[in-house]
């Protein structure tokens, strides 16, 4: 048996070598590592797959109970066209009612509203859902009574005052006050039949 000895520096005998099988593990990790990746990601894609086709076959399934109970109801296609247009008339209509102002309601809570002192000389609609209310009082606080009971209403808001001034009444030298103002209808549900 014979044995040697190697007494030259490192530098001078150059680099050591991996072995060839050391190039085959290296490898091998990687391609595992590799197709470990792809793997999970061709399995989590199966997986998927399986669940569309499964879905797709319920689909199917439930199509064909669909169509045999329209066969059973009697059901034509003319005749669920017919309801599904009657159906969106009926949500038009229903549109239309919600935009609706409930005049009659709305009348009466604006009499509610008017303390004693105020009367009211004109109204009138400016755009749809605002009131300009036009009137006269004996003093300044009935006035400022009638703009904070409209501002406590459910039914109105964004109460403004455009214009208050005293006055003298006609026919007498009696001073009195009269205002201008505007407040808008707000939809409340239950009262007068408002959506």
């Amino acid at each position: 048996m014979k044995a040697y000895i190697n007494l030259l520096p490192q530098v001078e005998r150059g680099p050591r070598a991996i072995p060839a099988w050391g190039w085959w593990v290296a490898l091998g990790i990687v391609l595992l590592l590799v197709g470990g990746l792809f793997g999970k990601q061709a399995w989590a894609l199966w997986k998927l797959d399986q669940e569309r086709r499964i879905l797709e076959a319920r689909k199917t399934a439930l199509l064909g109970e669909v169509q045999a109970l329209s066969r059973k109801l009697g059901l034509s296609q003319a005749r669920a066209r017919e309801w599904e247009e009657a159906a969106a008339r009926a949500r038009i209509v229903r549109e239309l009612m919600s935009r609706r102002v409930p005049w009659a309601a709305v009348l009466v809570e604006l009499a509610r509203l008017v303390p004693e002192g105020v009367w009211l000389t004109r109204m009138e609609t400016q755009e749809a859902r605002v009131l300009k209310v036009e009137g006269g009082a004996t003093a300044y606080s009935g006035v400022n009574g009638f703009v904070a009971s409209l501002e406590r209403s459910p039914r109105f808001h964004e109460v403004r005052v455009l214009s208050i001034k005293q006055v003298k009444e006609a026919g007498t030298q009696r001073k009195a006050v009269a205002f201008s103002m505007t407040c808008r209808i707000r939809s409340v549900q239950g009262t007068g039949g408002t959506p």
